[in-house]
């Protein structure tokens, strides 16, 4: 199963990790981790060990491109030994989209969806 993991800043991933459970109920292989109170290094090293529990691919959904948080994702993920993709811009319409369609597309078709859906999800 694909894994989804949001990279953000405060506890954004957490909020939106928690929504989903909400409204679709426990979702499995998808978590959060907040850079909050950690170091670049440590977020590097806290995003590689959740990606390398699992050969499955994973998507990577950060808040902003530039940030800390991207900067971390793409550095663990430069080394990463699994098919990965980093979304930036995460908001609760694209991880949705994301969870509702992760079995029954790839991960290159999911990351399309997702940059779709995340930008339609704005008005």
């Amino acid at each position: 199963m694909l894994r989804i993991l949001l990279v953000s800043h405060g506890q954004l991933g957490e909020a939106l990790v928690g929504c989903a459970h909400q409204i679709m109920g426990p979702q499995e292989a998808l978590a959060a981790i907040s850079n909050q109170e950690l170091s670049i290094e440590d977020l590097v090293l806290a995003i590689q060990q959740w990606t390398v529990a699992d050969s499955s691919p994973v998507l990577l959904l950060v808040d902003f491109v530039g940030g800390s948080c991207y900067s971390a994702a793409r550095r663990a993920m430069a080394l990463a030994e699994v098919e990965y993709h980093i979304l930036c811009g995460v908001n609760l319409p694209m991880l949705m989209s994301l969870l509702t369609r992760r079995d029954r597309l790839t991960l290159d078709e999911l990351a399309e969806l997702g940059l779709d859906r995340g930008k339609k999800g704005i008005r």
